[in-house]
């Protein structure tokens, strides 16, 4: 016998006027996933820490739920937030290649460049076949780190090592255009030369 399922619908009184808050939208889109990481870490599946500091409840996402916020906050350009929330998810279970790369990402964009090539190298590390840490390296020589060597090192790693990986197009006009300005360089350093 075929089950006679009602269609559940709600109908709002008054109709939605203005325009739609994306904010409000996305922070209830978190504080739904942090409630159903808290009943996960009452089930048993610890998705979420919680510590009680001055009579307020702490929560601190673990794993993937951790992950989930730091790209919100990546999303949002909120570097310190996003910092701390990929640190968390890799403390807490997350410690993979794209972690760590868009974590590095994260520290770029926050002015420390230094820190992100650290992060870079992790993946790298975890993974030799991640192309996006290794190309996101070669930019961060080149525009944070004013090290085009390094850059040019890079790049023609990355070439060698992913002849027609996604980003091939974009490495070989960024070492041509680091080639072409270290050719002008070369032409003004020799005309001011006495």
């Amino acid at each position: 016998m075929a089950s006679k399922r009602r269609p559940t619908t709600v109908t709002r009184k008054t109709p939605l006027k203005g325009k739609v808050n994306w904010a409000a939208i996305a922070a209830f889109t978190i504080t739904a996933t942090v409630i159903s990481g808290i009943g996960g870490y009452f089930l048993g599946r610890s998705s979420v820490h919680t510590s009680k500091t001055n009579d307020s409840l702490t929560l601190k996402p673990t794993g993937t739920l951790a992950r989930r916020v730091a790209d919100y906050y990546y999303d949002q350009q909120d570097w310190p937030d996003a910092i701390r929330y990929y640190a968390q998810a890799i403390k807490t279970g997350e410690d993979n290649a794209d972690t760590h790369t868009d974590f590095g990402n994260a520290l770029r964009f926050a002015d420390q460049p230094e820190a992100a090539v650290d992060q870079y190298m992790i993946a790298q590390k975890l993974d030799p076949h991640h192309e996006n840490s290794l190309f996101d390296l070669g930019g961060v020589y080149a525009i944070a780190l004013h090290s085009p060597q390094n850059a040019v090192r890079v790049w023609q790693d990355y070439l060698a090592r992913f002849p027609h990986g996604e980003h091939v197009a974009e490495t070989r006009l960024l070492l041509a255009q680091l080639s072409h300005a270290s050719i002008n360089m070369g032409a003004v350093v020799k005309t001011k030369a006495p």
